[in-house]
């Protein structure tokens, strides 16, 4: 497993049988993430079955996007070195276009949703061949 999240690299390597390789970089110092350059050529060497990746937002006109262009540029690694991509992402996140696009929605694959989004929220994006899974609260 690779991540760019100190927080989730923490956590995860306690788990037995999985390997945890932490892409290096910049640390945000809102995300707790890891960004820049040195992140981006790291993801870029990697290919992966899954990719998770969090946007800031999910829209139909721009698809996904995140808060700054450090943090958009690792994402659209993420994206690229996925077989398949899931994105993660609270019900208020839907119908929100951050300041820089990564990834169009034929990009992703399924979206993982906390909390309670309405279903004409989701609906554009089911219409689309999205799965759509709904759980927990943000």
């Amino acid at each position: 497993m690779a991540t760019n999240s100190l927080d989730a690299a923490i956590v995860l390597s306690r788990a037995r049988r999985l390997e945890v390789y932490n892409i290096g970089g910049t640390v945000s110092p809102v995300t707790r993430a890891q960004e820049g350059d040195w992140a981006v050529n790291e993801m870029e060497r990697l290919h992966v079955d899954v990719a998770v990746v969090c946007p800031a937002g999910i829209s139909v006109e721009r698809g996904l996007s995140e808060a700054t262009p450090a943090a958009a540029a690792v994402s659209q690694a993420e994206v690229a070195a996925g077989e398949r991509v899931i994105a993660l992402a609270g019900a208020d996140n839907f119908g929100v276009s951050a300041f820089v696009q990564f990834a169009s929605l034929d990009q992703i694959h399924s979206i993982a949703v906390a909390g309670s989004p309405s279903q004409a929220a989701l609906q554009p994006y089911l219409e689309r061949g999205i799965t759509i899974t709904v759980g927990g609260t943000s």
